[in-house]
């Protein structure tokens, strides 16, 4: 009768602890309603009326609960300050993505499926599933589109989110801030590279291009080719073609790059302010089956002008 009783308590010890831990069904669904609230903000706006989001009767309570002791928070009893529900939401969808990374069946699923990758929150994935990026947009309001980035490596323990941002290890210190919309993975002599290529708008008409192809030595990431521009033309700048894993640069200078810039040395060249020549720039950099080579440098020049 003791053994059956003693049997008895560690299931219903075990069955408390099941409970405790959300499913990973649940956090997905969690997260998705986190994002979908998340994308309704607007960080030009003053403040927000609580019923006008769609929240349930019980999230109302958590976020009042949880920020009940800022006078600044509560406007009166349904109105609250935007930047509040923006930090927020970025701490529940952030928790929750620390909460399904850990999670047992993580690397069983295509977690860049599961949550909704519409624009607020970026995943991408290398193609061997071991290399993530997550980024957020971080809805600052200003013309610079930030947001909070982090990678995760299936062969290191994962760091959660806030670990990885503050402390800025030394196993992820290489990679953008921003992150990445797209990450290639390259079988090469040396082991197993990856290309990472992003892209962020720093102000109302300022475009960067980001290029990263690494590799992961004696438990860090390295840098073996990197390459970035910033210019004015949103059609123009970086592309790739994973085909014949060839990087195409192509742009015309501007007051943001007023030089044809093939060469990381190139940015450090002493650029006169008063006067410069207008020039159509392209590289190309060609994957010789280890890393990334210019074959192609062009320069041509458009026109002269003056900068009064």
């Amino acid at each position: 009768m003791k053994i059956i009783k003693l049997i008895l308590f560690f299931i219903l010890i075990n069955n408390v602890v099941l409970e405790a831990k959300p499913s990973f069904n649940k956090l997905i669904k969690e997260t998705n309603r986190y994002l979908m609230i998340y994308s309704q903000l607007n960080p030009f706006e003053i403040e927000y009326d609580l019923n006008s989001l769609g929240l349930s009767t019980q999230e109302k309570k958590d976020f009042l609960k949880d920020y009940k002791d800022d006078d600044q928070l509560v406007l009166d009893t349904k109105a609250i300050d935007t930047q509040y529900l923006i930090q927020f939401y970025q701490y529940k969808i952030l928790d929750n993505l620390d909460k399904i990374i850990e999670h047992k069946k993580f690397s069983k699923k295509d977690i860049t499926q599961l949550l909704d990758n519409s624009g607020e929150l970026f995943i991408v994935k290398s193609e061997d599933n071991k290399l993530y990026n997550f980024s957020l947009d971080e809805k600052t309001g200003g013309s610079y589109r930030s947001r909070i980035s982090w990678m995760y490596y299936t062969e290191t323990p994962y760091e959660k989110h806030e670990q990885h941002i503050e402390n800025n290890s030394n196993n992820f210190s290489i990679f953008h801030s921003d992150g990445f919309d797209e990450i290639y993975t390259l079988k090469t002599t040396e082991g197993v590279k990856y290309l990472l290529i992003g892209h962020v708008r720093g102000c109302s008409y300022c475009f960067e291009t980001h290029v990263l192809l690494t590799k992961f030595e004696d438990g860090i990431f390295k840098s073996d080719f990197e390459y970035a521009i910033n210019i004015r033309d949103y059609e123009k700048g970086l592309a790739y073609d994973s085909t014949t894993k060839t990087i195409y640069v192509e742009y015309i200078s501007d007051d943001l790059t007023p030089f044809c810039n093939c060469n990381d040395e190139d940015n450090i060249s002493e650029i006169d302010e008063q006067e410069y020549n207008t020039l159509e720039c392209k590289c190309i950099f060609k994957f010789n089956g280890n890393n990334f080579e210019l074959i192609h440098e062009e320069k041509n020049e458009i026109e002269s002008k003056e900068n009064d």
